[in-house]
């Protein structure tokens, strides 16, 4: 699990994943976005 930060806005996002690279990423505004991730 990651948080990050957006510069812009200053909201706070947590990225959650699990090791076959699904991830979702979350912010306090209740909004998210589920994402693939491939391996390099």
């Amino acid at each position: 699990m990651k948080t990050i930060v957006c510069p812009v806005t200053q909201i706070e996002h947590v990225l959650e994943y699990d090791a076959s690279g699904n991830g979702t990423l979350r912010n306090s505004q209740s909004q998210s976005i589920t994402a693939r991730f491939k391996s390099a």
